[in-house]
């Protein structure tokens, strides 16, 4: 059984949740944005995932997360090559960079 005082804030609650959802839900949209427009202007995975690791204001000296940033950076653009949104093309050596399909 319920308390008296439960039941009143019960009906709140569900708005609170809404309203905090929607304050987390515009800097992941931004953050969504931005790296999107990294994926567009950085070709190179390993560029890509410095820009990615430092727009979040993390150390780009800390290896393993870079790591795991440049193979989600990897994945997003094998993503977009599948879809014939970019392209591979030849780079330096043996590395490999993406155009935009036009």
């Amino acid at each position: 059984m319920c308390s008296p005082g439960s039941s009143r804030s019960a009906p709140s609650s569900p708005g609170k949740i809404e309203a905090t959802q929607s304050e987390l839900r515009r800097p992941v949209i931004d953050l969504d944005s931005l790296d999107a427009a990294i994926r567009l202007f950085a070709p190179d995975n390993r560029i890509a995932a410095q820009f990615r690791v430092a727009a979040r204001g993390l150390a780009i000296a800390d290896r393993p997360l870079l790591r795991v940033i440049d193979k989600r950076v990897g994945a997003c653009l094998r993503n977009y090559r599948n879809k014939g949104i970019v392209r591979d093309i030849e780079g330096p050596g043996r590395s490999v960079l993406r155009e935009i399909v036009r």
